[in-house]
């Protein structure tokens, strides 16, 4: 009888230190969303700001034909370059071509259209103890080839900007460093992406 009186004396607390940590559980993910959703929040507003103080150097540049404070306001600049996660290699005529797809964001981190040049490069990096790397392969679009390399369908809307890959390149364990420098006609800034697509 003793060991059962026991045991029932114990199922209380067993209940209460179960039920103390599933609140503490609770606790803990409720606590995470919301730093989640603070972080969020933070970055939707330095991108406002950022987008703001373009405008507001704008005004400066350009004072004499101001626009109205409504249609200034609701005026998106690129702010940023986000390069797609989707970037990487092709078969094109038998040969390795790199596709850089790249979306130019506002300050509510929406894609938007931009007049202006750009430079694509792309380094590849070898796989540790592997040879040297593979010389940096770049190019440069104008105003009006930027403008052609619009794209949008069921993959998204963004640039899209092809390289070369090297001779005799291998992309064995090989990562590849993107950088995007986007010269805005607009406002005369210069906004930079970069991504890192790791080797396989």
């Amino acid at each position: 009888m003793k060991p059962l009186l026991l045991i029932i004396l114990l199922l209380p607390l067993a209940a209460c230190s179960v039920g103390g940590s599933r609140s503490a559980s609770a606790e803990n993910d409720r606590l995470r969303r919301e730093v989640l959703d603070l972080n969020t929040r933070i970055q939707s507003l330095e991108r406002e700001r950022e987008e703001l103080r373009v405008k507001s150097a704008g005004l400066i540049a350009y004072p004499t034909n101001p626009l109205a404070p409504e249609a200034l306001e609701a005026l998106p600049l690129c702010t940023s370059v986000s390069i797609s996660t989707l970037s990487g290699l092709r078969t094109v005529d038998a040969g390795k071509t790199l596709a850089v797809m790249f979306e130019p964001r506002d300050g509510r981190d929406r894609f938007t259209q931009v007049a202006g040049s750009v430079t694509v490069s792309a380094a590849f990096l070898p796989a540790s103890g592997a040879q040297d790397a593979a010389p940096v392969q770049t190019a440069r679009l104008s105003p009006r080839e930027l403008r052609d390399a619009y794209r949008s369908g069921i993959t998204g809307t963004y640039y899209e900007v092809l390289l070369p890959a090297p001779a005799g390149y291998s992309p064995a364990g090989t990562s590849i460093a993107l950088r995007v420098d986007l010269a805005d006609a607009l406002t005369g800034r210069t906004v930079t992406g970069e991504r890192l697509i790791p080797g396989r």
